[in-house]
């Protein structure tokens, strides 16, 4: 079946929107396109739900919504290749987002994080829920190899959540990518998660080290690749030869 082109109601979305140069940042979900925008009196919201394949368009927390579907990801390609929003605008900050509302600040940060990865963790939901059912019905029993490896599809992308986090918090954050994706790597390293189910005492330069299970987790991937951000500012600033 050949593809569908979404040429057109790119083109449309982003006229509506105020146009590409009202629009500060671009990045979709599961199902919708969120655009952070300069000036939310440009955008014609009414015209903008009344679009063929807009299903509908929502203002919360400081973002357009739009609600495409499943071809989302589709119109959003089509959204890059065909107007002069560039990929490198996703990463942009907006300058003057320090001065908004703390809260609206703080519900864009996590959105921006949470948002890219959510179709992924959905179907690893999913996976699991089929799972349980055939397990249930007796069509698959937890030693069989069908089931070991449909759940480590599944049960993957929730224990190793920590390197979906770090790409896109590093995005977020205006950190290096592959820095951020390396602390998630360290703090999920089989070594030291053997060591924490061990319970080994482990010390760094003769300080003991209180390990902690990093696995499934989110706030401290979140938090270091942010303090990251600030130290890669001081390095560029003391060195400029650093990535």
């Amino acid at each position: 079946m050949a593809k569908k082109d979404y040429s057109q109601l790119s083109k449309d979305i982003v006229k509506y929107v105020g146009g590409s140069d009202n629009v500060n940042s671009l990045f979709h979900c599961a199902t919708r396109l969120r655009f952070k925008v300069k000036d939310h009196g440009k955008v014609d919201k009414q015209n903008l739900e009344q679009l063929s394949g807009v299903i509908t368009v929502i203002d919360s927390g400081g973002q357009i919504q739009v609600v495409i579907g499943n071809h989302v990801a589709d119109v959003y390609e089509a959204v890059i290749q065909n107007t002069d929003i560039s990929q490198e605008r996703e990463q942009e900050q907006d300058q003057s987002s320090g001065s908004g509302n703390p809260l609206n600040t703080f519900m864009e940060t996590i959105s921006g994080i949470f948002a890219p990865v959510l179709g992924a963790v959905s179907g690893a939901g999913m996976l699991k829920a089929l799972l349980i059912l055939c397990t249930t019905f007796g069509w698959l029993t937890a030693d069989m190899g069908t089931y070991r490896i449909l759940y480590a599809a599944a049960d993957g992308v929730f224990t190793f959540i920590p390197v979906f986090l770090a790409y896109t918090a590093a995005k977020k954050f205006n950190a290096n990518q592959f820095v951020s994706v390396g602390i998630a790597a360290a703090l999920l390293y089989p070594d030291l998660t053997a060591a924490y189910s061990a319970g080994e005492a482990l010390t760094f330069l003769k300080i003991p080290v209180v390990l902690v299970s990093y696995t499934s987790s989110v706030i401290p991937i979140i938090i270091s690749v942010y303090v990251l951000s600030k130290l890669e500012k001081v390095l560029k600033k003391s060195g400029p030869g650093y990535m």
